[in-house]
């Protein structure tokens, strides 16, 4: 699904690490491409009312046949996309280093986001990445 992010500068800011500027994290968060850990997230996205002017649809990848693609895969514990309501003082600070190759994923370690670090290169076309 393509969506707009809700981030506006003075939000993000606050939610940033030090030295990270909203510029900063836009350019690093758009030079990726996000998936969602499993059908239900992806589902509760397809379902909220935020963007349903834009037809959504979801496509379902296997893990393996992106790395086997060649693709860089990286994960992160947390929703990196959500301003959460936290007091500034109890906020945990976005970094860079938040997100991580998926070989150092452990069962059980907690996944709230994968990605493609650096996108989807033109002409792909491996016929194993859609699965039915």
């Amino acid at each position: 699904m393509l969506r707009r992010q809700g981030m506006p500068d003075k939000s993000l800011a606050s939610r940033l690490g030090p030295g990270l500027s909203p510029e900063d994290w836009r350019v690093f968060i758009n030079g990726h491409v996000f998936l969602f850990p499993d059908r239900t997230a992806a589902a509760g996205l397809a379902a909220s009312k935020r963007d349903a002017d834009v037809p959504q649809a979801v496509l379902e990848f296997e893990t393996a046949a992106l790395l086997a693609a060649g693709l860089r895969l990286v994960f992160c514990r947390f929703n990196n996309g959500f301003l959460d309501r936290s007091p500034p003082d109890k906020r945990r600070l976005r970094g860079f280093q938040d997100y991580r190759p998926i070989e150092e994923w452990r069962s059980g370690a907690g996944l709230k986001e994968i990605a493609i670090l650096g996108g989807v290169p033109a002409g792909i076309g491996d016929p194993r990445l859609a699965s039915g």
